[in-house]
């Protein structure tokens, strides 16, 4: 299969004719793409957002206890009683 090709979409979407002809005919994709910030996972003990966003996968995150969610490290730090040396 073909990648899309976006040129080909404007001429075959907006004639010669059409006052938007030659423009972008999917503008708000890319805006969106480019400043939506991801939607941030929480801690599941007192509901901070932590630093790892929802689609990360487990394998890449600290504080992550299988079967509970994502913690945040002051509340991983005190359920696991870790401590500062």
């Amino acid at each position: 299969m073909k990648p899309l090709d976006l040129n080909r979409l404007r001429n075959d979407i907006y004639g010669p004719g059409d006052d938007n002809y030659g423009r972008d005919p999917l503008p708000w994709k890319k805006k969106d793409m480019k400043t939506k910030k991801p939607e941030m996972d929480l801690c599941v003990s007192c509901g901070i957002e932590t630093e790892y966003p929802k689609h990360a996968h487990i394998d890449y995150r600290f504080h992550y206890v299988e079967g509970a969610g994502q913690l945040c490290k002051e509340c991983y730090d005190k359920i696991y009683k870790v401590k500062d040396d």
